[in-house]
């Protein structure tokens, strides 16, 4: 049971650098806890693949990615930004 104070907020970061826990930089470990295997062997081929298939120096839609991350761990289980984790990863390993 989870009990709600008055005037209690929900801590929303400032800056992306605030997101990722002071790192300059989105890395593997800021994935939830053990989906970085998942990630390198299902989510970048799929990933790389997607990517041949767009227009040079085109970057990917937040769905494109959103799909690539229901496949590999299940529909809507995360929801993929334009700035989080999954989309900047995505488009780091797979140099779109």
């Amino acid at each position: 049971m989870v009990k709600v104070h008055p005037g209690a907020s929900v801590y929303v970061p400032k800056t992306q650098k605030e997101a990722r826990g002071g790192s300059k930089k989105w890395t593997l470990q800021h994935l939830p806890h053990s989906m970085a295997s998942i990630f390198n062997e299902i989510v970048v081929p799929a990933a790389r693949q997607k990517a041949g298939t767009l227009e040079p120096w085109t970057n990917p839609l937040v769905e494109d990615v959103q799909a690539l991350v229901d496949a590999a761990y299940g529909e809507k289980t995360y929801t993929v930004t334009l700035d989080g984790v999954w989309y900047h990863l995505v488009s780091h390993f797979c140099a779109y």
